[in-house]
């Protein structure tokens, strides 16, 4: 928390993630032209918090409970209304928000979210929404709004409509969390492990979490047992539906119960995946996130990895060399993933409101 008092960190922070992400196109933060520990000048960002955004989602479900009769948004300065349909289903607030839209936010999150674990070793610290600026294209009006319509909405906010160069900007990088190989490993291994359904190892790789453990013998056992029952109830692995949030916190619910120490940079990285899990759940909760991840992790696990699910202490330079060309491939395959559950999502969709 000190560091966030220091205005020269914060510069020094976001010089440093503007470098990592110098080739995202869809990813920025703000730069900075001027700074001294009491003061800082940055560069003028537009857009708007994805916590105000969803929120003007909220705001059309609360006013239009019941999916029956005419929506009017407001896209690119004209109003779109014109259509109708009926129903008598509560309207849910990601049903209000375009497939488009969610689709860019949930997976440039979660991508976001791996590069900075796997490749950079530098997480920004303080992931929630409220951090979180998009420059949408289009305005949404939410008290030009009549009634629901959930098929006119849909139709309104379009793919073509929607920008094509959609941005998120991070803000607020006075925390940063800078990861030592080990940290990474030992996380990356917990996620892994709980991609492969395989709970003896997630619980080693959490019990790595601190430099100063302090568990006997037997009970360092009845915490492996412990989360190895619950992986078998909550966490079958790649393609189970693991709900990803259920899991963390029955993880962090063992840490609190065994007392295991948990070191600040681990904190945050688990906190931070809550942050974007929840995200997910709130614009398309039928988006998993570690199915999504498995591309990169599987990657990553390959590359990194011992068959036992130990981490390679000493990789070769030909290794090393292979983490960094295998991501750009592994994130393509990650794409296409995407791609393909969201052409099913829309063909779900489809079906449902026509």
């Amino acid at each position: 928390m000190a560091e966030q008092a220091h205005l020269q960190i914060e510069a020094y922070h976001l010089e440093v993630l503007n470098y990592n992400f110098r080739k995202w196109k869809q990813v920025k933060f703000p730069r900075p032209m001027y700074a001294t520990s009491d003061v800082i000048i940055e560069t003028f960002e537009s857009g708007r918090i994805v916590t105000d955004i969803l929120d003007s989602f909220d705001a059309i479900v609360k006013k239009n409970p019941v999916n029956e009769g005419t929506l009017m948004v407001e896209v690119n300065g004209k109003t779109k209304n014109e259509m109708k349909c009926s129903g008598s289903k509560n309207l849910l607030t990601y049903e209000a928000i375009p497939m488009d839209f969610a689709r860019f936010l949930v997976t440039v999150g979660l991508s976001t979210y791996l590069k900075m674990l796997l490749v950079d070793r530098q997480m920004h610290a303080d992931l929630h929404p409220g951090n979180i600026m998009m420059d949408l294209g289009w305005n949404l009006d939410t008290s030009s709004i009549s009634r629901s319509s959930l098929n006119v909405y849909k139709s309104a906010i379009s793919s073509k409509q929607l920008s094509k160069d959609l941005c998120i900007t991070l803000v607020d990088a006075g925390m940063v969390a800078q990861l030592s190989k080990e940290e990474s490993q030992n996380f990356v291994g917990l996620i892994c492990s709980l991609g492969n359904g395989d709970g003896k190892i997630a619980a080693r790789c959490a019990l790595r979490f601190t430099k100063e453990p302090t568990l006997t013998l037997k009970q360092r056992e009845a915490f492996i047992k412990d989360m190895d029952l619950l992986c078998q109830e909550r966490c079958r692995g790649y393609g189970s539906n693991v709900d990803m949030g259920h899991v963390l916190r029955g993880v962090l619910g063992l840490i609190r119960r065994y007392k295991v120490r948990l070191d600040a940079n681990y904190a945050t990285l688990v906190v931070n995946l809550l942050c974007i899990e929840g995200l997910s759940k709130r614009v398309c909760p039928s988006y998993n996130l570690l199915d999504a991840s498995r591309p990169l992790l599987q990657s990553y696990q390959r590359l990194c990895y011992r068959k036992d699910g130990s981490p390679n202490e000493n990789p070769s330079m030909l290794q090393r060399g292979l983490v960094y060309v295998s991501m750009p491939l592994a994130y393509f395959k990650k794409s296409i993933s995407d791609s393909l559950f969201f052409l099913r999502q829309k063909k779900i969709l489809s079906r449902i409101m026509y």
